[in-house]
């Protein structure tokens, strides 16, 4: 019967876990599209290419390519 204890534990610590997950998660999505990446967006959809210099100041650090 121990066993079951444990188990209800489990789903317990399951259950809260996926409760703060989908409340991380819902934060997420409620926050602002950053404006260089909303930018990013609108020069895709008007069918231009992006310029290259903001990718030297926003790229990866340590991409020697």
């Amino acid at each position: 019967m121990v066993q079951n204890d444990d188990h209800g534990k489990d789903d317990a610590k399951a259950d809260l876990i996926d409760q703060n997950l989908r409340r991380v998660y819902d934060s997420v999505l409620s926050e602002d599209v950053p404006d260089r990446f909303a930018k990013l967006l609108a020069q895709l959809q008007a069918g231009e290419v992006p310029s290259s210099d903001t990718d030297d100041e926003h790229g990866p650090e340590g991409n020697d390519e």
